[in-house]
């Protein structure tokens, strides 16, 4: 069982030491996730497993759901999932960011007490294209603000996707970031 308010990733190798201990991700104190790689490669099953344990053990964090790959559709209904989208409706999706932006807004201005919050978007390559095709969308612009000044306010991303998401404008404010290469080819991994 991870420590309170944590999430637990797995076992961290030190061969220095000799040892292996348990990585754990606490979105409070460490901030944003990013999980890289291939579906197949396990990028999908750890974000779905990071957010059951969210569901879990973190029961007064609240959780927001952009369901771009459909792998998330467990989260749906939960008390403690504010919004779950799937991902044909990215003008709802676009709505859910524009909300976040201004819960984010508002505990910048009066810094208060509310429960965190988790924004766990899956299969990050479909919202950006969905977003692009949108006409008018700020969605990319609003993940950027939330990505910059997200932690100042307890609202934490949690992303997942393949090669684009390091493309994406907000993926160097992503300070954590967990790369799933298996399957890869030898020219994708230099």
């Amino acid at each position: 069982v991870p420590p309170t308010g944590c999430l637990r990733i797995g076992l961290a190798d030190q061969p220095e030491e000799q040892a292996q201990v348990w990585l754990d991700w606490e979105p409070k104190a460490h901030s944003h996730l990013a999980l890289l790689g291939r579906a197949e490669a396990g990028s999908v099953s750890a974000a779905s497993v990071l957010g059951r344990q969210h569901v879990a053990h973190l029961p007064s964090r609240h959780l927001y759901v952009l369901d771009g790959d459909g792998s998330l559709a467990w989260a749906t209904g939960l008390p403690q999932t504010g919004a779950y989208v799937p991902p044909q409706d990215p003008a709802r999706a676009s709505r859910v960011l524009s909300v976040l932006a201004g819960i984010l807004l508002e505990r910048l201005a009066a810094p208060q007490s509310d429960p965190g919050i988790t924004l766990l978007v899956s299969g990050w390559g479909r919202w950006q294209e969905s977003f692009r095709s949108l006409r008018s969308s700020n969605a990319e612009d609003l993940l950027l603000t939330l990505a910059r000044d997200g932690a100042a306010g307890d609202i934490c991303l949690l992303v997942s996707g393949n090669r684009e998401l390091t493309t994406a404008r907000f993926f160097q404010l992503l300070p954590n970031r967990l790369w799933f290469p298996a399957g890869l080819s030898e020219d994708a991994l230099l």
